[in-house]
C-alpha cells in the first residue's frame, strides 16, 4: 500500500481535504483540492468535491479514479463533513475497500500515533499575513465566521504555499480564536483557544467545539510552562476550563509577581507548530512488512498478534564486563540475546545500565549489531561514557560503538571517527590469535548459559504446574483428570532434578570468567573494526571528511546514513549505534537493520516515537519501570480524547498515559517480564520504604551502606511563605545543612517550580551551589543525600496537600535518589492537619519519623513483573468452566490441528471472502472420521475495539452455527496461560 490510501482513509476520518496529484485520460497531470464524499469500491471510483488548483477555488463534484491518483496529502486545518455511512461500510466491508489499504495492520493505531505526535509540540504565534486576511469579528453563535471572496482565496493560497514548501521540518498551522491569553513582558502565551477549520466547500472558517489547552508555550523560541504561571495544585481546574475560566484567570494573577494582562477577548490567531518529523512515511515501513508478510516479533507483539511464546533458539555465549553481576541480569541478557523480544523491569539502583552494558557486550561478542535508543540523552549518554571508558592495561579500548543524535552530537562522534582511525593506525591485530582467544571465553562462558537455561527451565516448570493444578480444579472429566495428575507428578519430577539455581552457584561459574583476557580481547577486536573503514569500500564515506565546513560534514554524514547499503557498510565498523528514539529515523530506510534494539528508559518514551527504533530491529529489549517516571508530552486532553475517539483506541494504546513499556506489557502477555529484583544503591532503611510502598517487597537489598541516621524529619516550627507552595524557612534549614555539610553530594527536591526558584536563588545569595529540581531532573541520577523540601507550611491548601499525597511517581524517584541519607522538610503541625489515612506522602512522613520501624502499606501495582495476573480468578474460572463443559464430547481418540481454515471445518459454501481466507485459531478433531469437534478462537485486544475485526468474528461466528459448531473464545489477558493448556491437552491426545 502507497501512501495515498492511507492518506484518503485518514481524510475521511477526520473530515478533512487532501490535495493531489492526478492524471486523466488524457495523460495530463493536474493538481486538485479534493474531499471524499463517497466511493465506488468495485471500480475504484471516488465521487468528490473538488477544484483544480490552476482554475480557482470554485469546488464542484468530481468523478476521479483511485489508480489515477498519483500523489495525496492530507491538508490540516481543514474541514469537510465526513460521510458516516460510507466510514460505517469501510468498517463493516473491508475487504471490499482493500486497495486503499492491502494490509491486515491496525492503520487507525498509526494514524492516531502520527496525529497525536504532531500535536505534541509547543505552538507559537505566527506573525504572517495570514491573520492580516481576517478580522478581529466575533464568529457567530453558530460557530462560523463568513469569508468574503478575497479573504477565502487569500487562505486557500496561503495553505497552498505552506504544502508546496519543501522543509527540513514541517509546520503545523492552526487559524484559532484567542479564549484566554497571558500577556508579559515576555510576550504572548496563548493559555487557551478554539480551532478554526476552513470549510472550503461553503467558503468559511468553522469553530471547533472544544477549547484546547497549551500546557507549553514557545515565546522567542524559549518554552515557558504553565506551572509558571498556575500552581501545580491549581492545575485540576483546567480539567473543566469552560466552567473554571474565571477562576484560572484570578489564580494565575495571584500566583505570579509579573504585571500580566489576562486577555479573553476573541481575537483570531496564527498558531504554528514545527514538526521535526512526519511519522506516516516512517510508518510505511510497518505496513509494508505487513504488506510482503516479513513480520518482526517486535511489530506482531506490537499489535497485539503473539499467539504463543517463540520455539526455543540456539543458546549464545555470554560476556560481562565484571562479575558483579545477579541471577536476574543474567536471564535477561540471556533471553536478549536468545528471544525476540524482552521485557525488564528495573527498579532503582537494580543494576539497568549495567544490564545494557552487558548486553550490548555479549551481543558484540556473538556478532551480532544493536540499535540502543531513549526519548532522553541522559541514560544515553551514561550507557555511551562506560562503553567509551573501557580500559585494557591502562590503555583506552577502542570499542565500535558510536553516538548520534543532534548535529552537536553528530560533528563529536565524527571527530571521535577520526581520533580512533588515528589511535588503532599503528596497533597490530593478529586475527587468528583473536579467533583462538573467543573460542577460549566461548568454553569459559558455557556454563553460565547451561545454569541459566535450568534456572528459565525452572521458572517455565512452575508455571506449568500451576496451571494444571488451576485444570485439575475445574475439570470433571475423569480421562483428563488422569491426564493431568500424570503430568503433575511429571513435572514434579522435572523440578526435583533440575533443583534451584542459588547465587552461590552463579558465583562459582562466575569464576572461570577471566576479565583481564576478555579487555584484551576487546582491545584488539575493537581495532580490528575500526580499521575497516581504512578498506576501499569506504572511499565514499571519507570524502565526507575533505568537507570544509562542520555544517556539510553533518548534512553529508546523515545523507551516507540513510542510504540502507551504506548503513549496512558502517555497521560492519560500528555495529553498535546510540541515538535517540526520533533520530533513528535518519539510519537507513524504515526497516529491519539490526539484530537488536535496547530501548532505555521505556517507561518515559512515548508509544510514537518509540516506533522509529523499534522497527530497524528484528529483536527487541526494552528496560523501563512503570512505577516511575511516564513519558513528558504537552498534547491536551482534549485533543487526545477526540482522536481516540475518532480512531476507535483502546485505553492500553492512550498515547497520553502509556508509555512503550505499558503498551507492550499490557498487549502481550505471551512474553513474561523479568524484573531486576536486587538493589545496590540505597542505604536498606532508605529503600526499604519505596520496596514495601511500590515493589511488594519482591526487592532483595544487596546495598551496604554505613550511616548512622539515614532518615531525617526536619520540622519547620514557624514557616515563613511569602508565596503559594513556597516555604523560605526550608530554604534556609537547607542552607544550614549545605555551609555544615560540604564534602558530601547532595541534591534538592522540591514538587513546585516557585520553591525551587526560591531555594535557587537562596543558595545564590549564600554563595552555595547544589543541584535543586523537580522529579523529572532527578531521573536515573544519584546523591550521597538527598534533601526534599515538601514547602508545607500553615498556608498550604488541602488542594494543595491532595495533590501531592499520592503523587507516587514524585515520592518513588525523590526517596530512592538519596544513597547515604534522605532528609524530609515539613511543618509538622499543618502536615498533621491535612494528612488522611490512605496518604503515601503521610505514610513517607511516619516512615521517617520511626526511622524506618513503620510496617508501610503497599500500593496496588499492575506489573506483571512484580506478579500482577493480566486476568482475574473469574475469567480463568469461567474459561476452564467453558471448556470442561465442551470436553465432554470429546475422548482420547481425538487430535489438534492449529490454525485451521474456515472452508476446511464448514462445509456449507459461503460466498464471503472469509470463508475462503478465514483461519481458526485451534480445533479438536475426532481422529477417525476427521469430523470437527470444537473451535478455539485467541482474542486481541482489537477483538473489542476494532469494528473490522469485530464485524469479521461476527461473521466467523456465523459459519460455525451453520453447522453446529462449539466455539470458545480465550481472551487475550488469558493468552500466556492459555498456552499450557492448549501444551497439555496435545500431550492428552497424543497419549
Amino acid at each position: 500500500m502507497s501512501l495515498i490510501g492511507s492518506s484518503i482513509l485518514k481524510a475521511l476520518i477526520e473530515g478533512k481535504w487532501l490535495d493531489i496529484t492526478y492524471v486523466n485520460k488524457q495523460k495530463e497531470t493536474t493538481r486538485y483540492w479534493i474531499a471524499i464524499k463517497d466511493i465506488k469500491p468495485l471500480n475504484k471510483m471516488l465521487i468528490v468535491e473538488g477544484f483544480n488548483i490552476a482554475k480557482g477555488p470554485e469546488a464542484i463534484e468530481l468523478t476521479i479514479y483511485f489508480d489515477s491518483i498519483k500523489s495525496a496529502k492530507v491538508i490540516d486545518g481543514t474541514f469537510y463533513q465526513p460521510n458516516e455511512r460510507l466510514l460505517k461500510d469501510i468498517s463493516v466491508n473491508f475487504e471490499n475497500y482493500a486497495f486503499l489499504t492491502l494490509t491486515k495492520v491496525n492503520l487507525d493505531i498509526l494514524n492516531y500515533y502520527s496525529e497525536c505526535n504532531r500535536l505534541d509540540t509547543e505552538p507559537y504565534v505566527s506573525e504572517t499575513t495570514l491573520v492580516k486576511l481576517l478580522d478581529d469579528e466575533e464568529v457567530t453563535t453558530e460557530g462560523y465566521y463568513y469569508l468574503s471572496e478575497e479573504q477565502f482565496k487569500g487562505l486557500v493560497n496561503f495553505f497552498q504555499k505552506e504544502i508546496n514548501l519543501n522543509q527540513g521540518f514541517r509546520r503545523s498551522i492552526e487559524i484559532c480564536l484567542n479564549v484566554l491569553s497571558i500577556v508579559s513582558e515576555r510576550g504572548l502565551y496563548v493559555l487557551a483557544h478554539r480551532r478554526l477549520f476552513l470549510d472550503v466547500k461553503n467558503k468559511r472558517l468553522r469553530a471547533a467545539d472544544e477549547i484546547t489547552l497549551n500546557g507549553d508555550f514557545k515565546i522567542d523560541g524559549v518554552v515557558y510552562r504553565i506551572s509558571q504561571y498556575l500552581a501545580e495544585d491549581d492545575q485540576y481546574l483546567l480539567d473543566d476550563f469552560e466552567n473554571n475560566k474565571n477562576n484560572i484567570a484570578d489564580k494565575i494573577r495571584e500566583y505570579t509577581d509579573e504585571d500580566l494582562i489576562i486577555d479573553d477577548k476573541p481575537n483570531i490567531l496564527h498558531l504554528e507548530r514545527e514538526i521535526l518529523l512526519d511519522l506516516n512515511n516512517e510508518y510505511l515501513g510497518i505496513i509494508k512488512m505487513f504488506e510482503e508478510e516479513e513480520i518482526t516479533e517486535p511489530i506482531r507483539a506490537f499489535f497485539g498478534k503473539l499467539k504463543a511464546p517463540p520455539q526455543r533458539r540456539k543458546n549464545w555465549p555470554i560476556v560481562i564486563v565484571d562479575k558483579k553481576v545477579d541471577i536476574d541480569q543474567l536471564l535477561a541478557i540471556h533471553r536478549a540475546l536468545k528471544y525476540p523480544l524482552t521485557y525488564i523491569q528495573g527498579p532503582p539502583g537494580s543494576g539497568k545500565t549495567k544490564t545494557i552494558i552487558n548486553t550490548i557486550l555479549s551481543s558484540f561478542f556473538n556478532g551480532r549489531t544493536v540499535l540502543v535508543a531513549s526519548a532522553n540523552n541522559h541514560p544515553l549518554d551514561g550507557i555511551y561514557e562506560k562503553l567509551r571508558n573501557l580500559e585494557h592495561k591502562g590503555n583506552k579500548i577502542w570499542f565500535p560503538v558510536i553516538r548520534l543524535g543532534n548535529r552537536a552530537v553528530v560533528l563529536n562522534s565524527l571527530m571521535e571517527i577520526q581520533e580512533m582511525l588515528e589511535a588503532v593506525k599503528n596497533l597490530k591485530v593478529f586475527e587468528k590469535t583473536l579467533d583462538k582467544d573467543k573460542l577460549k571465553t566461548e568454553k569459559r562462558t558455557k556454563k553460565i548459559t547451561e545454569l541459566l537455561e535450568k534456572h528459565e527451565r525452572k521458572l517455565d516448570l512452575d508455571e506449568r504446574l500451576d496451571t494444571a493444578s488451576k485444570m485439575l480444579e475445574n475439570l470433571d472429566q475423569p480421562m483428563f483428570r488422569i491426564n493431568l495428575e500424570a503430568s503433575q507428578n511429571t513435572i514434579r519430577k522435572e523440578l526435583s532434578e533440575t533443583g534451584v539455581v542459588s547465587e552461590q552457584d552463579i558465583e562459582n561459574v562466575l569464576e572461570d570468567f577471566d576479565e583481564k583476557d576478555f579487555y584484551k580481547y576487546l582491545y584488539y577486536t575493537g581495532a580490528r573494526y575500526i580499521k575497516r573503514l581504512n578498506e576501499p569500500r569506504y572511499e565514499e564515506f571519507h570524502k565526507i571528511f575533505d568537507l570544509e565546513e562542520n555544517d556539510e560534514k553533518v548534512t553529508a554524514f546523515n545523507r551516507y546514513l540513510s542510504n540502507d547499503d551504506n548503513l549496512k557498510l558502517f555497521m560492519r565498523a560500528f555495529p553498535i549505534i546510540i541515538t535517540t528514539n526520533i533520530s533513528s529515523n535518519r539510519l537507513g530506510s524504515p526497516k529491519p537493520h539490526f539484530d537488536l534494539t535496547i530501548i532505555d528508559e521505556a517507561g518515559q518514551c512515548n508509544p510514537a516515537a518509540s516506533l522509529l527504533p523499534i522497527m530497524r530491529g528484528k529483536n527487541l529489549m526494552l528496560l523501563g519501570d512503570p512505577e516511575q517516571l511516564k513519558p513528558v508530552t504537552v498534547l491536551d486532553k482534549s485533543d487526545n480524547d477526540k482522536l481516540k475517539a475518532k480512531y476507535k483506541i483502546g485505553e492500553n494504546y492512550d498515547y497520553l498515559t502509556k508509555s512503550i513499556y505499558d503498551v507492550y506489557e499490557l498487549v502481550d502477555i505471551i512474553t513474561k517480564p523479568i524484573l531486576l529484583s536486587s538493589h545496590y544503591r540505597c542505604h536498606k532503611t532508605i529503600i526499604d520504604f519505596n520496596n514495601q510502598k511500590f515493589y511488594r517487597g519482591r526487592l532483595k537489598i544487596k546495598s551496604d551502606i554505613q550511616e548512622e541516621r539515614p532518615l531525617v524529619f526536619v520540622d519547620i516550627k514557624d514557616p515563613f511563605s511569602e508565596h503559594k507552595n513556597t516555604s523560605l524557612s526550608e530554604a534556609e534549614e537547607i542552607v544550614s545543612y549545605l555551609k555544615a555539610n560540604q564534602n558530601r553530594k547532595v541534591g534538592i527536591i522540591t514538587p513546585f517550580v516557585k520553591q525551587k526558584e526560591l531555594i535557587e536563588k537562596v543558595l545564590r545569595e549564600n554563595g552555595l551551589y547544589a543541584q535543586v529540581g523537580t522529579i523529572h531532573a532527578f531521573q536515573g541520577d544519584e546523591k550521597d543525600v538527598i534533601l526534599f523540601s515538601s514547602a508545607i507550611t500553615d498556608n498550604t491548601y488541602p488542594g494543595t496537600y491532595n495533590w501531592l499525597k499520592n503523587n507516587r511517581e514524585l515520592i518513588n524517584v525523590a526517596t530512592s535518589r538519596a544513597k547515604e541519607k534522605l532528609i524530609l522538610y515539613a511543618c509538622e503541625k499543618r502536615l498533621l492537619e491535612l494528612a488522611e489515612k490512605d496518604d503515601d506522602f503521610y505514610d513517607l512522613y511516619q516512615y521517617i519519623k520511626t526511622n524506618g520501624k513503620l510496617q508501610v502499606k503497599a500500593n496496588e501495582s499492575r506489573s506483571r513483573a512484580l506478579g500482577f495476573k493480566p486476568y482475574s480468578t473469574k475469567t480463568e474460572a469461567e474459561f476452564l468452566e467453558t471448556l470442561s463443559h465442551a470436553l465432554e464430547i470429546v475422548d482420547a481418540n481425538c487430535i489438534i490441528r492449529e490454525e485451521v481454515p474456515v472452508k476446511k471445518i464448514v462445509p456449507q459454501k459461503f460466498s464471503d471472502p472469509l470463508y475462503y481466507t478465514g483461519q481458526y485459531d485451534f480445533v479438536i478433531f475426532r481422529r477417525n472420521t476427521n469430523k470437527p469437534l470444537i473451535v478455539f478462537e485467541l482474542d486481541g485486544p482489537e477483538h473489542k475495539t476494532d469494528e473490522v475485526v469485530k464485524a469479521r468474528d461476527r461473521k466467523k461466528e456465523e459459519f460455525l452455527e451453520a453447522c453446529g459448531l462449539k466455539l470458545i473464545r480465550v481472551p487475550s489477558s488469558y493468552a500466556r496461560r492459555y498456552n499450557y493448556i492448549k501444551k497439555e491437552l496435545v500431550e492428552f491426545f497424543q497419549k
